[in-house]
């Protein structure tokens, strides 16, 4: 067993509940009054751990037939206090890892085990079901409202499981729901800020959105705010329409402290272009000709720092 598949088995222990009004209003129905079960799922309904780890590992069991058409993991993913361990010793204890079915939907909301999972907060649970089951987790599979995972995610504000499902190789965060709102859309509505924020990276990594320029450009260029949209994934030499980077908007409030952060701490091209093939160079010389220039000590001080990183006079 890998590390990785280790540390997902020890998390969740006490789940995310920073949005748990929320994860009851979408969780499915199915834990309702008490259906025909299978053995199985009788051990779920009861939270018998240790029978069900025995009837899991028993070959002869329909792993996953929990009764009146109830896919098992999904089932045991659907409580109200979702039965952790029991979806875990599915996902890691079973001795044929083919025998059980990671794809099935619950027929009444479309969901499947991963729609569920997410939509509580288990990382952990989240974490094995990509980690193992990869090959044959559809990241993108819409339940019959039309949300993905990522939507379920976003919409309860779990910025960490986001944060897991955006490095899916085929995440795709520009899916509609029925009401025609993508992952970016439900987190901004619910105000779920770092899980917008992720989104709106991930919608280009290599792209300097307004709102990400703004926001910098109001902490006066704090590493500590560079850094969070760093964490949310936008690359350190992403640029706007006109091809202008981080890099040259600190240069042009002459802050050198960011200009240092963004090229010593963070490697900024020293040398990217804007659309009119200008420089971060160009940018700092052009200041000293400006008219109120606030700081040209500190501009002087960026013009040296710059030659010394790397900058190319040519």
């Amino acid at each position: 067993m890998s590390v990785q598949v280790e540390e997902w088995i020890h998390m969740d222990t006490q789940g995310d509940s920073s949005a748990q009004e929320d994860v009851q209003k979408c969780l499915n129905p199915v834990v309702g009054p008490r259906p025909n079960l299978t053995p199985i799922g009788l051990a779920i309904w009861n939270n018998n751990e240790q029978i069900f780890r025995s009837l899991v590992k028993d070959k002869r069991t329909h792993i996953n037939n929990a009764g009146e058409n109830l896919n098992t993991l999904v089932y045991a993913l659907a409580f109200k206090e979702p039965r952790l361990e029991m979806a875990k010793i599915l996902l890691t204890e079973g001795e044929d890892e083919d025998r059980l079915d990671v794809t099935a939907k619950d027929p009444g909301s479309g969901n499947t085990a991963l729609h569920m999972a997410v939509q509580n907060g288990y990382k952990g649970v989240v974490g094995l079901l990509l980690e193992k089951y990869g090959d044959k987790i559809k990241v993108n599979e819409q339940n019959l409202d039309g949300n993905t995972a990522l939507h379920l995610a976003a919409g309860a504000g779990h910025k960490d499981v986001v944060r897991l499902l955006l490095e899916c190789k085929n995440i795709n965060p520009s899916l509609t729901n029925s009401d025609d709102k993508t992952p970016f859309n439900l987190a901004k509505d619910k105000g779920h800020q770092e899980c917008a924020d992720a989104l709106l990276v991930a919608s280009d990594p290599m792209f300097l959105h307004e709102q990400i320029i703004q926001d910098i450009k109001d902490s006066n260029f704090a590493e500590a705010r560079i850094e969070y949209w760093l964490n949310q994934g936008l690359k350190i030499d992403a640029t706007n329409e006109d091809k202008y980077v981080l890099l040259m908007y600190a240069i042009n409030v002459s802050n050198i402290e960011a200009v240092q952060f963004l090229i010593g701490d963070k490697q900024a091209n020293v040398n990217a272009q804007d659309r009119l093939g200008r420089t971060a160079l160009f940018w700092t010389i052009n200041l000293f000709a400006a008219e109120g220039l606030i700081d040209k000590d500190k501009n002087k001080d960026i013009f040296e720092f710059l030659l010394k990183n790397g900058a190319n006079p040519l």
